[in-house]
């Protein structure tokens, strides 16, 4: 009875866990295969995506070229190379590029060609504009109409076959003629072009409503009769003529169905092809499909689902949708299911609309576990697909059904061999079993040397088998329970000990780069005639109380500030120890006249009427940041990345000058202090060594890369007042300054990365890499008043940290300029990452 207890004891729970088990297993292949294969089908697509970029970008140089012709110059420059793309990637079909013609055409009823029109697949082209069309073909007679002319030959395109592999050196040279089409029903005219690529934007108003790379919803049919192939496109915008700058758009075309159009590559490779790949090298049932943003089968692994709708022609009418009665078991329970919970059908009933962003990792439905992975392209908004494996639960349980069926044997056969076992050594083995009991018991007290000593009595019990049996997996229960409830309280203090370390590393490092290039306090001002006007430097309190300082509270206000007005950072050393000048005035007077040369710099710089004396600004930390309250002190700091990128001029005030402590005061002991670094430091990580001068004598001396060197920027190696001093306020400045420092550099590793602004940023990476623990010191010691130095902590893990949380950033976080995020905040952010001079903050 007992080895039946057991057993039964063992099994069940056994069984519920063996169950429980190989279902989460089962749902765990089904989530990780819906993972990997996600990545295949977004990549897929994402190679129009990066086509979509790459083709961009050598549109908007031919635009730069020729902005009146840039599809011409597109072609002539850039085609092959377009087409050799095309070649080498077998998921593409085509490449649209195509821009308002010119500004006499845009409103013209005798000519229809209003648009400049490039078009490039593997076998055929059409170029459309007025000094292309016809071009090359004056020797033939039966085209002698189509010689080249100032416009296109009246109401009438052309679409060319090319050579293509038969021609590598020239792949795009004329083979002979594909058809004529009248532009008012093809691609020549600009509404009837737009209609046909589903533009969300109005042809009459020359707006193609495309502001970012997007995949519009639908499929497209290309092709004609039996020659047809079911595609999806990217869309992205173009820099277009001044006339109709929203005009220009490029479109790829990606191919999703099964068919292949004549002369597209052998090796081409559909959605399809991808699933059933994947099923054939799974084992078991493997059942995957994708549903679209309309709800319509993209594709399933299974090849007795077909998803391409055909009339009785045999032409293409589009992608089978996921209600048809067409949609065979499995597939149809789950589907319908799916589209009743994250789809609706349009105002007009003939269309479907569906948001695929919710739908569960996993979830069963109609007998079926159903893993779902949401797939959206990061560098092409609305691609808005799911991809979804699916398993019977009847299958998934069977393995788990069979092994309880296997415990079940044998646990039977155990029961009998322990039955006739029990009754032969029963007594055989009752001392002993009963000798061990007792020991365990005390083990589990830390009773050892009782432990021992009952080991060695030699009493005769008679017990039942059974007894002792039970009595010794008590004990041996008692203690291991407590062997373990140390061991895991151990275990556990150390594990909460280091994810309470890592946490405080991640949060100080999160804290550190977001707050980089965020505009946490405001930035205050002083205007340069008011400043002009002191008799001496004077306090930001007592300045905001007589209400002479002007208050930048958000980017948004900088942005619109300095779209009018002009401003100069000005970064100098204390001559005292609680004022940040001398007697004589020495700093007051020179930040005057570095004023008036800075403001004439300005204006040389062509700066237009901001730059005037009425509309310049200046900052300096005495007059702009707090002096009585220590936390708005560390916002500000925390914000001179901002202020000095912001600034049109930074200037060092470092005249001869003599120091409270009797010091001689000039460049050098400036750039011996550890705030002096500091705003430095700050000024370099945003905007690079631009607009960054020296006022030493008389004369602004811009600071160069050779130059550079001889500025110190080890911000923790510079001396600091509080260290001096012996810390009196029981805080040191080198701890505050840990995580505006580690936003610093966080700039410019983000900028290194996103590739902007490299030739500023370069030099500033080189030297941080060659003496990174002068940038960056693992420790410092620490003294107060009255007592013995300490070495404390500073950097520690701070900077690996702080670049493997930048390598996580995606780029399109990264690159992103200063100047870009104040116009996005204002509603109205420009096409491009960065801004001319690739200044990044974010």
């Amino acid at each position: 009875m007992l080895v039946a207890v057991s057993i039964t004891a063992v099994w069940v729970p056994s069984a519920v866990l063996a169950n429980d088990e190989l279902v989460q297993a089962s749902r765990g292949q089904l989530q990780s295969s819906v993972e990997q294969v996600s990545k295949e089908l977004l990549g897929y697509f994402q190679v129009a995506s990066t086509h979509a970029a790459v083709i961009g970008t050598m549109y908007n140089m031919s635009f730069a070229a020729a902005p009146a012709t840039a599809p011409m110059y597109f072609m002539d420059g850039f085609g092959a190379g377009t087409w050799s793309l095309l070649k080498q990637a077998p998921t593409l079909q085509s490449v649209l590029l195509a821009q308002a013609r010119n500004e006499s055409l845009l409103s013209s009823t005798t000519q229809p060609c209003n648009t400049d029109v490039a078009l490039i697949s593997a076998t055929y082209k059409a170029n459309l504009n007025s000094e292309t069309t016809g071009t090359g073909w004056a020797g033939n007679e039966s085209l002698l109409k189509l010689e080249a002319t100032d416009e296109a030959p009246a109401d009438e395109a052309r679409m060319n076959l090319i050579m293509g592999d038969d021609n590598l050196a020239d792949p795009l040279e004329f083979k002979g003629t594909l058809f004529f089409r009248d532009c008012s029903d093809w691609l020549g005219g600009g509404e009837n072009l737009w209609r046909m690529q589903n533009l969300p934007g109005s042809w009459s108003s020359r707006d193609s409503g495309v502001r970012e790379a997007v995949w519009l919803p639908g499929t497209v049919i290309a092709g004609s009769g039996s020659n047809q192939a079911l595609y999806k496109k990217v869309f992205f915008p173009l820099e277009g003529p001044p006339w109709a700058n929203k005009s220009a758009f490029g479109a790829i075309s990606v191919r999703v169905g099964a068919g292949v159009l004549t002369g597209d590559s052998a090796s081409t490779v559909s959605v399809q092809d991808i699933l059933q790949q994947v099923a054939e090298q799974t084992e078991g049932d493997t059942l995957l499909f994708v549903l679209t943003a309309e709800g319509e089968v993209l594709a399933t692994s299974s090849g007795d689902q077909q998803v391409e709708l055909r009339d009785a022609a045999g032409a293409l009418e589009g992608l089978l949708r996921g209600d048809s009665d067409d949609v065979l078991d499995p597939f149809r329970p789950v589907v319908r299911a799916l589209l009743a919970s994250h789809c609706s059908v349009d105002a007009v009933g003939d269309g479907m609309r569906c948001d695929w962003s919710g739908v569960p990792p996993m979830q069963e439905i109609s007998g079926y576990y159903v893993a779902a992975k949401f797939i959206s392209d990061p560098q092409a908004t609305d691609l808005n697909m799911v991809l979804l494996n699916m398993a019977s639960v009847d299958v998934v349980k069977e393995a788990s059904k069979e092994l309880n069926t296997q415990l079940g044997i044998t646990g039977a056969i155990i029961l009998a061999f322990a039955c006739v076992l029990a009754v032969i050594l029963s007594r055989m083995v009752s001392k002993p079993f009963l000798a061990a009991r007792d020991s365990m018991f005390l083990l589990g007290d830390m009773r050892v040397e009782d432990a021992l000593q009952r080991n060695t009595e030699t009493k005769r019990r008679c017990r039942w088998s059974f007894t002792e049996v039970s009595d010794l997996r008590l004990s041996f229960f008692h203690a291991a329970t407590c062997l373990q409830a140390w061991r895991e309280h151990e275990v556990q203090r150390r594990v909460q000990l280091e994810e309470e370390r890592t946490n405080r590393i991640h949060k100080t490092v999160e804290k550190a780069v977001r707050g980089a290039g965020q505009l946490v306090h405001p930035m205050v001002l002083i205007s340069a005639d008011a400043f002009s006007k002191l008799e001496q430097l004077t306090s930001y309190e007592e300045l905001r109380n007589t209400r002479k300082l002007v208050f930048l509270d958000t980017e948004e206000a900088l942005a619109t500030f300095k779209a009018d007005n002009s401003i100069i950072f000005l970064s100098h050393q204390w001559l005292a120890w609680g004022f940040p000048d001398n007697a004589t005035k020495t700093h007051l007077n020179a930040m005057k006249s570095a004023i008036k040369t800075a403001s004439a710099r300005v204006g040389a710089q062509g700066a237009g009427t901001r730059c005037s004396w009425e509309k310049t600004y200046v900052w300096v930390d005495y007059c702009s940041i707090a002096q009585d309250h220590r936390g708005m002190q560390m916002l500000a700091v925390s914000s001179l990345p901002v202020y000095s990128a912001s600034a049109d001029i930074f200037v060092i005030i470092a005249p001869p000058a003599e120091h409270q402590s009797s010091r001689r005061c000039d460049l050098q002991s400036y750039n011996a202090r550890g705030w002096c670094r500091a705003e430095m430091l700050a000024k370099i990580c945003s905007s690079g060594l631009e607009n960054f001068f020296v006022f030493a004598s008389s004369e602004l001396e811009p600071v160069t890369e050779d130059r550079l060197p001889s500025l110190s920027m080890f911000v923790f190696e510079g001396e600091f007042s509080c260290c001096q001093q012996r810390h009196i306020k029981s805080s040191c400045d080198k701890e505050a300054l840990v995580e505006p420092v580690l936003g610093l550099y966080s700039l410019v590793l983000r900028q290194i990365r996103a590739n902007a602004n490299c030739k500023n940023m370069e030099p500033i990476m080189r030297h941080i890499r060659d003496n990174k623990e002068r940038f960056f010191p693992t420790l410092y010691s620490f003294q107060a008043e009255g007592a013995e130095a300490e070495e404390r902590e500073l950097f520690g893990p701070l900077v690996r940290a702080t670049e493997a949380y930048v390598d996580d950033l995606s780029l399109p976080e990264c690159a992103v300029s200063f100047d870009s995020l104040q116009k996005r905040r204002q509603g109205s952010a420009p096409s491009a990452a960065t801004t001319g001079d690739g200044q990044l903050a974010v």
